[in-house]
């Protein structure tokens, strides 16, 4: 146990010391208006898509790591996804993700209620350094949409879940020894008893 806590504790000390040092640039960040596309009652679905998706100017990404991607919109009782995908422009390499911004809200029964959130992240794992742009296609409801959404995109984010994952596993070994330990001290003890009732009846025998 002694040291399982030693391997936790460094774990620990290694993911605080890689949060202090992560870097956190912004590497793009842009509000992106939808009010005129979206009201707009004389667009086909196809021309509204059209109209919508936008391709950013090229940025770079200084780093390999993890992306975190956030959106914030001015929902009220409406929603918006973004369908996005991230492009390396040297090889054509494609990651996509989706980010969704709904908040919902009344009153029923003479009580208030609330749901979603206008501002929601998403995390993107393993994008190379490199120079990217970023194609966005919004999603909405035609009269309900908000009239913007905004996207940010920052490199270096360490993630909480790859400590707990390793926290994990450094429990996996104490457990399964636990388990093993206590089949064994079953079989030893089914073996006593079986064992000392055949004792007992030889001492009846006699």
């Amino acid at each position: 146990m002694r040291t399982l806590g030693l391997f936790a504790g460094i774990a620990v000390f290694l993911f605080v010391f890689f949060n202090i040092k992560a870097d956190r640039k912004v590497v793009y960040q842009m509000r992106h208006d939808i009010s005129l596309a979206a009201s707009d009652p004389t667009l086909s679905p196809d021309a509204l898509s059209e109209g919508l998706t936008v391709v950013t100017e090229p940025f770079e990404i200084p780093h390999s790591g993890n992306i975190e991607a956030r959106i914030d919109a001015p929902t009220d009782n409406s929603w918006v996804f973004v369908n996005a995908v991230l492009l390396e422009e040297a090889t054509g390499q494609a990651f996509g993700f989706g980010l969704q911004s709904d908040y919902y809200h009344g009153v029923d029964g003479g009580e208030s209620w609330s749901e979603g959130s206008r501002s929601r992240t998403n995390f993107i794992g393993r994008i190379p350094a490199g120079r990217y742009v970023l194609r966005l296609e919004p999603e909405l409801e035609r009269g309900k949409a908000p009239p913007y959404y905004d996207i940010r995109l920052r490199s270096g984010v360490p993630r909480m879940t790859h400590l707990v994952l390793v926290l994990l596993l450094l429990l996996l070994g104490p457990i399964a020894l636990g388990i093993s330990k206590a089949r064994f001290e079953g079989r030893r003890w089914a073996e006593s008893d079986y064992a000392g009732g055949g004792e007992g009846g030889s001492d009846d025998d006699e």
